[in-house]
């Protein structure tokens, strides 16, 4: 069974997933696992202030770990694409985690979270 913060993340990713050709980004990856992490990784990279290199660089050693090939500047390009369309789950990434770090109630953070998104 899944936490109440995992949820609070899980709907600010799949609200993402509905922006753009989720689908196709999902078959590049060898599981559903892993392309949902890279998303989160993306939006709460941006949501805590860290540059698109920074993002693309961790996400590069992420995958050399698991002995996976990819390369930085198509990470960068993906998220100059995408971090418009992503603006209102980066906004919800900051709030979540302010809202958790002083101590809100997880079940307060995931309906205004919910709201937000929805």
């Amino acid at each position: 069974m899944k936490s109440l913060q995992d949820k609070i993340w899980d709907t600010i990713t799949d609200s993402a997933k509905r922006k753009f050709d989720y689908p196709s980004f999902e078959e590049t990856f060898p599981t559903a696992q892993i392309a949902d992490n890279v998303l989160f990784k993306i939006i709460s990279g941006l949501s805590a202030g860290w540059s698109k290199n920074k993002i693309a660089s961790s996400l590069l050693t992420d995958f050399l770990v698991i002995g996976y090939k990819t390369d930085a500047a198509e990470w960068v390009k993906f998220i100059d694409d995408n971090e418009s369309s992503f603006k209102l789950e980066i906004l919800a990434s900051q709030m979540a985690r302010d809202m958790l770090d002083s101590g809100g109630d997880p079940i307060a953070v995931h309906g205004s979270i919910s709201q937000l998104l929805h």
